[in-house]
């Protein structure tokens, strides 16, 4: 579109006014294919425009009223010549009567047309306003329609001659491709120009090609050129619809309109030349035609160039869009809710904040461009830090290109993932250049990693650290409330800063945070810091004060004393401020006195406790109801995972956890809207504006009220900080998760949440949608179905609370004091298994947005789910254990759930429990087998199993399963030893050898099992003893302690059903330490071949990377050993070690295999008998270019211990 709006802006520096808009609007894929389709039908001519009449001359009474044309229909093959034709009218009815007035159209009368109609009638008006009145005086007259009365009559009387017919016969292969039918009409309605139509002229002019390619055989081909231009008048109104009439096809249409009226005149003229001759009028028109046609293709072809731009600014204006919807898919998830607490933070009193703009070290961060580019705030809780960084934002915000983001003590806004999607979505909308760079990024990790890369932490990382570093524009990132993030995401964003300083990208970035060790460790070398301690300016709080009064209902006469003595007394603390003035606003105070009363029972900054309880008190205004749903209200917020809904939020309140509670949903419903609670607790909670009330977001006020509700019991406050006062806050967490978890498990079990189908109830729609998509079904003309890309649990009929319910409750487990956890029946009853009820919570779980798309991954299938394997995956260990007493042959439970436990626990390091489950009575007998090994050992390099006590929690383990197995592992014994040293369980490896150590039946059976009976499940190379195990995966210590035991011989020297040897086994990783153990315990078998005869150094070679120095030194320590053979005189032809060097490009392992291992090189180079001249075998000539074989051949060359010319090595 940058073409059209370089001319639109200079058009406007000239004072032209553009066209306006058409009503129409055709949507985006409507528009796009309409650009490139062929019309079905004509266009419509457009309306009329009567225009004010003036006196005319009067008309001859001879003059006919109505003339019948007839349209002949072009021969074809399934049509006979003598079919009649059919007759069309073209009606005189709009034509001026004797003595009625009429008036030529004005310029000023053109101009209010081209705004009324569509552009083809505009461009038409305009073009009829450039003739002369003298042009437009023989324009009106009956002279054309003469003309096609004459060449009517002629067809008529002489079908086999006529004009018509033989002109069609010629023109007929460019008709075809037009959408304009032609019929034999005056271009004018009526003895008025200005009732013509655009249509009725380009028709006209057809006719009259026609007419001349019937009286003359050789001007076809200029006539096709005329047709073959036509199509971009048609186009005109389809690539125009939807947009501004844009001025610049306007105008080239005018000039075609301009010319086909000047044919007009120019037969016109010609026709009175004749004398009404038709034949000689036609023969004297064609010679003037090339001139004609010269004009008219010259304007036409301006016309399509102007019409290919503008279709082509429409197709990149549709990808544009769609990468906008994958920004907006994909990043634009809580933007609505930040710009409003953006927004919420605009209402403040700037000459508060005013002075950090002048403050030494702000100035020189924000004007010095290198050396002092990290800047951060700390000050104490509610001194008002995040309104002065709502501040910096919008200061840095004119003139600069600014993102920021403010982290509240939420579960969603503190999501590493969630702040670099909102910076990257900022980034996007400031740097429109980075969106098409975005949509390649995003479309090639998705390719890649087959998820999206927008849900990925490190992948958004990766992308911002791109974008940023590359940019050459300064940018200034702010980030508000770091230390409400965990100390993971902490260090994760510090660190992104502090390596995109480091590559000197462009980029200033402020923070602000309460004083915190973990952030100010993790800053940045040469960070600069600002302090807003408490107490920092009396004035400050006096422009507060001030600014949240007028804010209040204050009566003015008392709001200046007001002010005064708060801000005596707010010690620099804005959130006091702010709590206090809602405090006196409540009280309604009146006059002097009443404010004096108000203002003496307000206690000092120190006292925001007692301050909260004043507030509490008053709200209640003494009524026990109003006290329980409040407190209920305060400490749900104080342990919700994230901000609730005011509808959420009844529902958690009104549940009730005993048989007295409502029975039904609907009664639920009816108890939560018998309060309005949202105005009970206004004063304790900030919102985010949303659509409506009901999906606010509520969040308390401020950190500090959520930390004195930990502390204590509303009912408490006032105690808070008196002596004897206990802090409970240990306590009283544990309490208030347990009561909401309690919530939570009885909303779930409303029978509504066991009944629906909720993942059939919201994919239904998506369903249907997918299938009318499906191959382009659906019309142009019919858009499709508009589908919300999330759904509503309370309009499938589960309520308000079940979102948080499902998704929140598992969360809380974890947190619940003991004598709170769930019920066991109740439990079941909610995790049973294959149960609707268990499907609905899970599915909901994994959408905790409630998109119809999954955003989190549930640990397990849920057809591998019931009551034992939820409580392993979310329940503390201790509750596990009391479940596990339960009946577990009922069908709640599944066959195999103990195991799926024991799984569970052993991934989450649970040892101690699962030692517990090992020696249980009721439980020992299913746990207590050999699976019990291959279940421990499974993955045990990739955990922390072995961390801390965790290894000595494992031996009692093992020791205990050992000894109580011992007839079992007379069988077994042998792969579990196997199973243990090839997942690196040492710990398992050292008991097996330990307990067996005076046991010799049992040292026997670990030592002598047959591996040969084992499935061959890893393709061969990797079934092997436990030493070749070992080696195979890497583990040095297990190899050295094996290697290490009497009697081991056997697996030092064991050989598998492929041939493969324990030094085979350890060719594929190549550890040193692994492979020099190996020869120093059995040197004679580092040479044994396989059945394919491959050597294990032949095989090393082929198994590490190019260029690896590591592997040389390793082959260097293996040939020192004079142990390995390295010759290659027994390798098959091609395969030596050598060879394999030579074909990988490794030049330095060449010269190590050829010094130190005396290579035999003639298996790489030969030498030419004749010449002396030596090249490269055809077994190892595989390099790529001339080039790299002859460096290759030099290299070899330079060390062959025979005579060759020395004019062929350099």
């Amino acid at each position: 579109m940058s073409l059209f709006s370089h001319r639109f802006k200079r058009q406007a520096e000239n004072g032209t006014q553009s066209l306006k808009p058409v009503p129409a609007q055709a949507s985006i894929r409507r528009k796009l294919f309409d650009v490139f389709s062929r019309p079905k039908s004509p266009a419509p001519s457009a309306p009329v425009i009567q225009a004010p009449v003036t006196p005319a001359p009067v008309h001859s009474g001879s003059e006919k009223q109505s003339r019948s044309l007839v349209l002949p229909k072009p021969p074809s093959s399934n049509t006979k010549t003598e079919e009649p034709s059919i007759p069309i009218q073209a009606s005189n009815s709009n034509r001026p009567k004797p003595n009625e007035p009429s008036v030529l159209i004005t310029e000023i009368q053109a101009e209010a047309h081209i705004e009324s109609s569509d552009v083809s009638e505009s461009a038409y008006h305009k073009a009829w306003c450039s003739l002369t009145e003298e042009q437009k005086l023989l324009l009106k007259g009956d002279d054309i329609g003469d003309l096609f009365d004459q060449l009517r009559d002629a067809d008529q009387k002489h079908q086999a001659q006529s004009l018509l017919r033989r002109g069609l016969k010629v023109v007929s292969p460019y008709l075809d491709r037009l959408s304009i039918t032609i019929d034999f009409i005056s271009p004018f309605a009526s003895m008025n120009p200005a009732a013509g139509t655009a249509l009725g002229l380009i028709k006209g002019v057809n006719s009259i090609f026609i007419a001349i390619c019937g009286a003359a055989d050789n001007v076809s081909s200029q006539i096709g050129s005329f047709f073959e231009r036509i199509l971009a008048i048609e186009r005109c109104s389809e690539v125009v619809d939807g947009h501004s009439q844009l001025l610049d096809i306007h105008k080239a249409l005018v000039n075609v309109y301009k010319d086909l009226l000047q044919f007009y005149l120019k037969t016109i003229i010609m026709f009175k030349k004749s004398g009404f001759v038709i034949h000689l009028a036609l023969d004297w028109l064609k010679s003037d035609l090339s001139g004609i046609i010269a004009s008219f293709t010259t304007h036409a072809d301006l016309l399509s160039k102007l019409l290919e731009s503008e279709t082509f600014a429409s197709v990149q204006e549709i990808k544009d869009e769609q990468v906008e919807a994958l920004i907006r898919d994909t990043l634009d998830i809580h933007r609505e809710n930040e710009i409003a607490y953006h927004n919420e933070l605009k209402r403040r009193a700037d000459e508060a904040c005013s002075w950090i703009a002048s403050n030494d070290q702000f100035s020189y961060w924000r004007l010095n461009s290198r050396d002092s580019s990290l800047l951060a705030l700390f000050g104490d809780m509610g001194c008002g830090k995040t309104i002065t960084t709502a501040y910096v934002v919008d200061t840095l915000s004119q003139g600069q290109l600014v993102c920021s983001y403010y982290c509240k003590d939420d579960q969603e806004t503190t999501k590493l993932g969630n702040i670099y999607r909102s910076l990257i979505w900022q980034l996007l909308k400031r740097k429109p250049d980075l969106k098409t760079r975005f949509s390649s990024w995003y479309k090639k990790a998705e390719s890649q990693s087959q998820v999206n890369p927008t849900q990925s932490d490190d992948m958004l990382r990766e992308f911002l650290f791109d974008a940023l570093s590359s940019s050459k524009q300064c940018i200034f990132f702010v980030l508000d409330g770091l230390d409400e993030c965990e100390s993971y995401s902490q260090r994760q964003i510090l660190s992104l800063f502090r390596e995109l300083l480091e590559r000197e990208a462009r980029l200033k970035v402020f923070i602000s945070s309460r004083y915190d060790d973990d952030v100010e460790k993790a800053l940045p070398s040469g960070a600069s810091r600002i302090e807003l301690g408490a107490g920092f300016s009396q004035e400050r709080d006096r422009i507060i004060a001030n600014y949240l009064a007028s804010q209040l209902n204050i009566p003015e006469q008392t709001r200046g004393k007001v002010v005064d003595k708060l801000a005596e007394k707010a010690d620099g603390s804005a959130i006091w401020l702010r709590i206090s003035l809602e405090y006196i606003g409540k009280l309604r105070v009146q006059n002097e006195r009443g404010l004096e009363t108000a203002l003496k029972r307000l206690p000092s900054s120190t006292g925001l406790a007692e301050l909260y309880w004043k507030l509490f008190e008053k709200v209640c205004a003494g009524l026990p109801e109003n006290e329980e749903h409040l407190r209920r209200a305060l400490e749900t917020l104080a342990v919700a995972r994230r901000p609730l809904s005011s509808g959420e939020l009844a529902y958690a309140v009104f549940i009730e956890t005993d048989d007295e509670g409502p029975a039904t949903m609907a009664e639920l419903e009816d108890n939560a809207q018998s309060v309005n609670l949202l105005d009970l607790i206004r004063p304790f909670i900030s919102t985010t504006t949303a659509i409506d009330e009901k999906h606010a977001q509520l969040r308390l006020v401020h950190q500090s009220l959520k930390e004195l509700i930990l502390q204590a019991s509303p009912s408490s406050w006032s105690l808070v900080g008196k002596p004897g006062w206990k802090n409970q806050t240990v306590q009283r967490k544990g309490e208030l998760n347990g009561f909401l978890l309690k919530r939570c498990i009885q909303y779930l079990l409303f029978d509504e949440c066991g009944e629906i189908d909720l993942y059939s109830a919201f994919t239904e729609g998506s369903l249907d949608a997918d299938f009318f998509a499906i191959g382009g079904i659906l019309d142009d003309d019919e858009a499709p179905p508009e589908l919300s890309q999330e759904f509503d649990p309370f309009e499938l009929g589960l309520g308000r609370f079940f979102t948080y319910a499902a998704s929140g409750w598992t969360t809380h487990f974890h947190d619940a004091a003991q004598d709170l956890w769930p019920n066991p029946t109740d439990f079941i009853k909610l995790c049973s298994h294959g149960s609707q009820r268990l499907d609905n919570w899970v599915e909901q779980w994994k959408r905790p947005r409630n998109s119809r798309r999954t955003q989190l991954t549930f640990p397990e299938a849920t057809n591998h789910l019931d009551p034992l394997v939820v409580a392993a995956n979310f329940g503390p260990v201790a509750y596990m254990t009391d479940l596990l007493k339960c009946n577990l042959q009922s069908p709640d439970f599944l066959p195999n759930s103990v195991w799926v436990a024991v799984s569970n626990l052993i991934d989450r390091n649970r040892i101690s429990t699962v030692e517990q489950l090992l020696k249980d009575k009721s439980l020992g007998s299913i746990l207590c087998c050999t699976y019990f090994f291959f279940e421990a050992v499974l993955g045990w390099t990739k955990s922390d199993r072995a961390q801390g006590n965790a290894a000595k929690e494992w031996e009692d383990i093992f020791e205990y399963l050992i000894k109580a197995l011992r007839g079992d592992l007379l069988e077994e014994g042998n792969e579990i030893l196997c199973q243990a040293a090839r997942n690196g369980c040492l710990v398992l490896v050292r008991k097996l050898f330990e307990v067996s150590e005076h046991d010799p039946e049992l040292r026997r059976a670990i030592i002598m099992g047959d591996r040969f009976k084992m499935s061959d499940w890893r393709g061969g190379l990797a079934t092997h003893q436990s030493i070749g195990e070992a080696a195979y995966e890497g583990h040095v210590e297990i190899v050295r302690f094996l290697c290490q035991q009497p009697g081991i011989e056997p697996h030092i020297r064991y050989v598998n059903q492929h041939g493969h040897t324990v030094f085979h086994q350890a060719a594929r990783r190549g550890i040193r330490e692994i492979i020099m153990t190996l020869i120093q315990r059995w040197p004679e078998g580092v040479n044994i071949r396989n059945k394919v005869n491959d050597a294990p150094l032949g095989d090393f070679i082929f198994h590490r990377i190019t260029g690896d120095v590591e592997a040389i030194e390793t082959v260097k320590a293996m040939l020192r050993t004079g142990q390995v053979d390295a010759t290659g005189l027994k390798d098959d032809p091609g395969y030596s070690p050598l060879c394999a060097a030579v074909r990988r490009g490794e030049i330095a392992l060449c010269k190590t295999l050829i010094i130190e291992g005396s290579a035999d090189m003639s298996c790489a180079v030969g030498v030419d008998r004749e010449t002396g001249k030596p090249f490269l075998t055809k077994d190892v000539r595989v390099q790529e270019t001339t080039d790299a074989q002859e460096a290759m051949l030099k290299q070899l060359c330079s060390l062959l211990p025979l005579a060759v010319s020395t004019e062929y090595l350099f």
